[in-house]
């Protein structure tokens, strides 16, 4: 059984296509990605707001179809180019952000693209060069080799206008932005005015740890004693994370994870003494046990569903806290509520009290500035080569691949040449006296 395998309906009944599309692609990827289930959630997603598209745009004298094409008809009479289109108001008239239209877009050409490799048309109907065109596209790669890229003219490509954003660290998932100190000394001030005590260790974790959203969110209060009892002494505190450990990490990747004592102190004396962690491992699937959570929501749910959690829930005899109906579920949560924090909570309260145009971060970034900050002061320090510094990030970050952990090293020099390139141009374009400039009204 698949737990929260989505199925998409259409006038009531599940869309044969749709569903086959997401099954297919499912069978594909999920052994090389346990987690793959969230993306399979939201390409579920990009299909149905495509159903909603054509159900809500359709009528006598438009009957849109997912195979709308009439006879002798332009490319931009066709469905998928109606979509193409929409989207791109949706973009321009700043409802829907650059990446939501692009996924939006590239789901459809997918879907489409899977519809014609498996000859999924009704008869006589044409697919490729009638739904969509594939063209190619060579892209630079590392050693100054060109790539080819294979994409559909139904994929939404430009980026022209939005200027692209190069501060990015790409090598990380969906690419991470590290954070000014001014930035980050907004974020420990705003999470201290807002006094959610738990979002709050939970932010110093990622910011003086490095450690992602899903190692932070399934570290157990066990794996806290331990940490806290085995650095009473010193001024950093262990804790080993990855496969065996029941704390999770991306890929399965096995490492130690390193800390300040003292907040290690802070997040034990949370769960030892805090009434509110109590009143939530009350109504939890751990319960009053080491195994728990350090961190759960008001109902008592985890903010990221742990491996370990998957595999006791099997047992449907496990957990003592839950009635027996219940047991045996659970549960699939992948950190929503913490980015609903961020971005509801927090940057609103940066936005009002900082900066009014203040564009935000994501809970991600902070493991980005963690990185940042320890390159930078290194050099700073020196008596570290480059190759030392790289093997302590790598370390520190828990990087399966050293090329992620090399952009870190460079990125400060890179985004300084990124911007002079950036203001050559600008003074390339307008930097010149212009004939109105003097103009008198």
């Amino acid at each position: 059984m698949i737990e929260r395998f989505p199925i998409i309906y259409r006038n009531g009944e599940p869309w044969d296509l749709g569903n086959l599309y997401l099954y297919r692609w499912w069978l594909k990827f999920a052994e090389s990605s346990p987690r793959s289930i969230v993306t399979l959630d939201r390409k579920a997603k990009n299909l149905l707001s495509y159903l909603h598209f054509i159900d809500e745009h359709k009528t006598d004298d438009l009957p849109l179809d997912i195979f709308y094409a009439p006879p002798l008809s332009r490319k931009n009479q066709r469905v998928t180019y109606i979509y193409k289109s929409y989207l791109t108001g949706l973009f321009e008239q700043k409802q829907n952000t650059l990446k939501t239209v692009k996924q939006k877009a590239a789901e459809v050409a997918a879907f489409y693209m899977f519809l014609n490799d498996n000859k999924l048309t009704p008869p006589g109907e044409e697919i490729q060069d009638r739904f969509y065109t594939l063209k190619q596209h060579k892209v630079m790669i590392k050693g100054g080799r060109q790539f080819p890229v294979t994409y559909s003219d139904i994929h939404i490509t430009k980026a022209s206008v939005e200027e692209e954003q190069f501060d990015l660290i790409l090598g990380e998932e969906g690419g991470v932005r590290p954070l000014s100190e001014t930035e980050v000394e907004w974020v420990l001030e705003g999470i201290e005015a807002i006094g959610n005590r738990q979002m709050q260790l939970m932010v110093w974790l990622a910011l003086y740890t490095g450690a992602r959203k899903q190692t932070i969110c399934t570290m157990s209060v066990e794996a806290i004693k331990k940490a806290y009892e085995s650095s009473r002494e010193t001024k950093e505190a262990r804790i080993p994370v990855g496969p065996t450990t029941g704390v999770d990490t991306k890929h399965g990747v096995q490492y130690v994870l390193k800390a300040p004592s003292s907040l290690v102190a802070q997040v034990y004396e949370w769960v030892k003494y805090s009434e509110i962690y109590k009143a939530r491992k009350s109504q939890s699937f751990y319960g009053d046990s080491s195994s728990n959570y350090v961190f759960l929501t008001k109902f008592g749910s985890p903010f990221y569903t742990a491996n370990r959690h998957v595999q006791d829930a099997a047992n449907p005899n496990y957990s003592m806290t839950l009635k027996r109906s219940e047991r045996g579920k659970a549960g699939h949560h992948v950190g929503g509520s913490i980015n609903d924090f961020v971005n509801q909570k927090l940057i609103p309260w940066i936005k009002q009290n900082k900066d009014p145009q203040y564009k935000g971060f994501k809970f991600h970034d902070l493991r980005a500035t963690r990185g940042m900050r320890f390159v930078r002061k290194a050099k700073a320090l020196g008596g570290m080569s480059d190759t030392e510094i790289i093997t302590h990030v790598k370390g520190l970050l828990g990087h399966k691949h050293e090329s992620t952990t090399m952009i870190y090293l460079k990125y400060d020099e890179f985004v300084q040449e990124q911007k002079k390139k950036n203001e050559a141009v600008h003074k390339a374009m307008y930097g010149e006296n212009f004939p109105w400039d003097n103009f008198d009204e």
